[in-house]
């Protein structure tokens, strides 16, 4: 067969589109590994900042017990200071097992997430202030517009979308097909006795209904994963919006070791506007705008 029309190209579209989706899938859930990880983390430097303040406070009031047992015991204070005074030590101890268990807890939690032994011991977070100014609203916009997974997958479902829509229309071109077979006869002393060549052309035009059912699909699958681009998008941007009032609070996060820049970058050999190839933009489909994890 002489592909003429250009069909295996558009396939060709389609599944390289599909194979970026189903990474970018496996993109974001490592994303939320990521993510849990650093909020236990967080937790993990809260419980121990809660824990040496409650050792402060067990010190304080072991001693102003003291100092009220002294008074009482020269009559200048009443059993009733002391005994409060016991009481409330005894409250902060009993607080203190409860973060001790909630920090193992945690610890535990963050060494799974990390994919180590539970049992491993971990020291004490390092929490670090990070004076960096934050980047402009609008830099980080364009950066979850493009680097978001789930915007890059719906992206890549609008391109895959596309492809099988031109491959839709191409199913109507024929693609010639060219035979030929030679034949040799056991009687005879030639080498080849008989050749015989073809030309074969399809007419997809007598079947007219499947392929305008086949057009008219793949037209309703581009706008459905348009639109769903379009929410991805339209999600991602109030996420950044929720979190932008926070982004000058100092986290504990930073102190966690960063990946290489190479490897959080996403592959701009694969971005989906490459993907669409001579298909345009993925900016051009329909109801589709544009796109830190």
């Amino acid at each position: 067969m002489i592909p003429l029309s250009g069909k295996n190209r558009s396939r060709e579209r389609v599944a390289v589109a599909e194979a970026l989706a189903a990474f970018e899938e496996a993109r974001r859930q490592e994303l939320d590994v990521i993510a849990k990880a650093k909020a236990s983390f967080s937790r993990l430097a809260n419980l121990y900042q809660l824990l040496e303040l409650n050792k402060s406070q067990e010190a304080l009031l072991g001693e102003l017990r003291d100092a009220t047992r002294a008074k009482f015991e020269v009559g200048r204070q009443g059993q009733a200071d002391v005994l409060l005074a016991d009481n409330e030590r005894q409250k902060i101890l009993e607080a203190r097992r409860d973060l001790e268990q909630k920090l193992s807890a945690e610890a535990s939690a963050l060494n799974v997430l990390m994919n180590r032994d539970p049992f491993s011991p971990l020291g004490r977070p390092a929490v670090s202030q990070d004076g960096s100014s934050p980047a402009p609203a609008e830099r980080l916009r364009q950066l979850v517009l493009t680097n978001r997974p789930e915007v890059r997958e719906a992206q890549a479902k609008v391109c895959a979308a596309k492809s099988k829509l031109e491959l839709a229309r191409r199913e109507w071109i024929p693609d010639p097909a060219i035979s030929l077979e030679a034949d040799r006869y056991n009687a005879t002393s030639q080498v080849v006795s008989q050749v015989a060549g073809g030309v074969s052309i399809s007419v997809p035009w007598l079947n007219g209904k499947k392929y305008r059912a086949e057009e008219k699909e793949a037209q309703s699958e581009l706008s459905a994963a348009a639109s769903e681009a379009a929410s991805a998008q339209t999600g991602a941007l109030g996420l950044l919006r929720e979190t932008d009032k926070d982004r000058n609070a100092p986290s504990p996060y930073r102190t966690l070791p960063q990946q290489p820049a190479a490897d959080r970058a996403p592959n701009r050999s694969l971005l989906p506007g490459r993907l669409c190839g001579q298909q345009g933009n993925i900016a051009d489909a329909p109801v589709l705008s544009e796109r830190s994890v």
